[in-house]
């Protein structure tokens, strides 16, 4: 869609007003948005100051980061008032290279594979809206957030698996010891819901001045499910550029679309939506690991328990299509799991063990099985393009010799059934959660693994992942990564078809944003500036 002149402009609104009118929620947030105006045009010479506004699709129950662990609160509201020990680095470009940096301590030393201690700041001030000014952020602080987290009732605690304690030696010295040597153990404290809480600050759930952080930014306003706005901390020593972002709930599709094209909100995620909407031509093209369409071969039961059925399976697939024709060309192959760095990614090799259909073929009229032979895809509807996912991949099989049914459970049967009890034949769908390459590896991968649903496993990929869970030199694990997508694709058992590319677009007066929403990271909101 793309609007030239008031006319048009006050037409698509009129359009845009009959097809949410059925949709009263979204309605009154438009109107909200409509009321506040756009105070993102303010620029100045020095790139500095000036607010914007972006819709997001989800919300959060409440504003108390004792009580709240959703992504959207971290990553896209009053969760980014909080700083943690260490942050991702910001850079444009970075793609899958991972690159942690300080943010609340100095600097950190590995005394031992499960020991490391950090040297915390000691002027790093509580950001207050009406509480006691001149207090500083301590490493005890660090210790009772950490502790929170590792609490039973804590829905992040499995980011913390590995932590067996955490010990402030004084206001400034910082022990964290672990169960085991863990490779992931930086990027799971660095993770965007491992934030720093004020020790024994009545943090209350709708309260805004109860909020006392030591990040950039300070809650302003908030309104449940219509909008938060986030202020430039003034007693930050790491101030943003801008002024003030506000966060305005949208939850409908095209709602959110349209806010954004006729200039009511200034940042736009493409992969926010089901429809490829339409001209607008992304300014970032951002792969995320271990996001995307996951296809489960389970191995214990006929006739995938035949390896050769497998791999007439994976010769049959073309992911390229996938792809091109389900995913509006976002999206390339991997083996599921998330990557510190490009050379993680299985190299170009993959492409030999897919989309040949005449191998395919050749396997099964070599198999002595009448054909074509009778296979049950389990999935569910995950939206447009998983279901066009689907119908691509059952083309592909029924051209070779094989015989799908589609079985569509609902969501919660789905991923009981993937992820969990491994009732299924095939499956087709998102991958499990998780947020750093152990948490899939071991977990999904290892023989004893508690949701290995593929039931596929070898003594040599056991010894490959335990070696490389454990492995801090990076060159030396990505040669054991390396070696685990070999023998990933030769068991033939689980791929990746599609992994999300993120699109994003954003106005013209837009500079410095560099997102990376991995990891629930949040640190780029603090690098966007205005300009001319």
């Amino acid at each position: 869609m793309t609007i030239t002149n008031t006319t048009q402009i006050l037409m698509q609104i009129y359009i845009f007003t009959k097809y949410i009118i059925r949709i009263a929620a979204t309605l009154f947030i438009l109107i909200i948005v409509l009321a506040c105006g756009n105070p993102g045009n303010t620029l100045d010479d020095n790139l500095q100051g000036g607010s914007i506004k972006i819709g997001i699709r989800g919300w959060y129950e409440n504003i108390s980061p004792l009580n709240e662990d959703s992504s959207p609160y971290s990553s896209w509201g009053p969760g980014i008032t909080y700083s943690r020990i260490l942050n991702q680095k910001i850079s444009p470009n970075s793609n899958h290279n991972d690159q942690l940096s300080c943010d609340i301590c100095k600097e950190w030393s590995m005394a031992s594979p499960t020991e490391f201690n950090f040297s915390i700041k000691d002027d790093v001030p509580w950001s207050t809206n009406n509480y006691e000014k001149d207090n500083y952020v301590s490493a005890y602080d660090i210790e009772f957030s950490i502790q929170k987290k590792l609490a039973a009732e804590s829905q992040n605690k499995h980011t913390l698996h590995m932590v067996k304690n955490i010990e402030a030696k004084s206001d400034t010295k910082l022990t964290i010891y672990l169960k085991y040597p863990d490779a992931d153990f930086l990027t799971a404290i660095a993770n965007g819901k491992n934030k720093i809480i004020k020790k024994d600050h009545p943090y209350k759930n709708t309260e805004v001045e109860s909020l006392v952080g030591s990040g950039s930014w300070v809650l302003d306003e908030y309104i449940p499910y219509t909008s938060a706005r986030m202020n430039k901390s003034l007693d930050s020593q790491n101030a943003p550029n801008l002024d003030s972002i506000e966060f305005t709930h949208i939850p409908d599709d095209q709602a959110r679309y349209s806010a954004y094209v006729v200039g009511l909100t200034d940042i736009y995620s493409l992969d926010d939506s089901e429809n490829n909407f339409g001209d607008i031509q992304p300014k970032l093209l951002y792969p995320h690991s271990g996001l995307g369409l996951e296809m489960i071969i389970n191995t214990k039961n006929e006739p995938f328990d035949n390896i050769k059925l497998r791999q007439a399976l994976m010769y049959s697939i073309n992911p390229t299509q996938i792809a091109e024709e389900a995913w509006y060309g976002r999206g390339y192959f991997s083996l599921g799991f998330p990557v510190h760095s490009d050379n993680w990614l299985p190299s170009s090799t993959w492409e030999q063990y897919f989309n040949q259909p005449e191998k395919s073929s050749r396997i099964l009229d070599e198999s002595q099985k009448l054909l074509p032979i009778p296979i049950e895809i389990t999935s569910s509807d995950y939206g447009k393009k998983y279901t066009k996912s689907l119908e691509i991949i059952s083309k592909n099989l029924i051209d070779v010799g094989f015989d799908p049914t589609i079985k569509i459970l609902n969501r919660r049967a789905y991923s009981t059934n993937s992820w969990l009890s491994g009732n299924f034949q095939i499956s087709v769908g998102p991958t499990l959660p998780q947020t750093t390459p152990n948490g899939y590896l071991l977990p999904i991968l290892h023989s004893t693994g508690k949701w290995n649903t593929s039931n596929y496993s070898t003594q040599k990929l056991d010894n490959l992942l335990m070696q490389q869970a454990q492995e801090y030199s990076h060159l030396e694990r990505t040669k054991l990564i390396n070696a685990i997508n070999l023998e990933i694709l030769n068991g033939a058992h689980r791929f990746m078809p599609i992994t999300t590319i993120e699109a994003w677009d954003w106005k013209d007066h837009i500079g410095n944003f560099n997102p990376i929403f991995k990891n629930d990271e949040y640190s780029h909101w603090n690098y966007i500036s205005l300009k001319k």
